[in-house]
């Protein structure tokens, strides 16, 4: 799907790299606040999950899955809005088994949307020019459309 759209293969690029990075990001913000989780403040709550001694501001699940939806909003909206969904699912069951609060949630998916986005606009161009140099390479199957017919096609245009 990337290699068809226009912008497409940048974005893929991107993607992965956006929500490592979001992630790792996360990590010293988590620290910073150090917010209990739910089931260590909130007594006779029913806990539907292994506790964990992490703390729970902002969700590392939801900061992973709002990076990814985000990233996958550029390759294409019909697939990004599925990942929207799937993480709004994932953040609901975060909160429903007592390991987070909602905003832990909803500030991790923005803390995840907010890095992939940003970085995107950062390093859109670099990444373009390196997959337009890398597509005169034996790399071209899988950059562009076509695959391997499409470098058969060019060698054969060459002769």
């Amino acid at each position: 799907m990337a290699r068809r759209a226009g912008d497409g293969m940048p974005a893929a690029v991107w993607a992965p790299v956006g929500m490592l990075l979001a992630v790792a990001g996360n990590q010293p913000i988590v620290s910073a606040v150090h917010e209990p989780r739910p089931y260590t403040t909130l007594s006779g709550i029913l806990v539907l999950a292994d506790r964990s001694p992490d703390p729970s501001f902002p969700s590392d699940h939801a900061t992973m899955a709002g990076a990814v939806a985000a990233g996958l909003l550029l390759v294409s909206w019909r697939l990004g809005l599925l990942a929207v969904a799937a993480a709004a699912v994932m953040g609901f069951a975060r909160v429903y088994i007592g390991a987070h609060y909602p905003a832990d949630v909803l500030a991790g998916f923005a803390v995840g949307a907010a890095v992939t986005l940003l970085g995107y606009l950062l390093a859109r161009r670099p990444i373009a020019a390196g997959l337009d140099w890398s597509a005169g390479t034996r790399l071209r199957p899988l950059l562009r459309a076509g695959g391997a017919a499409a470098v058969d096609e060019a060698a054969t245009a060459s002769r």
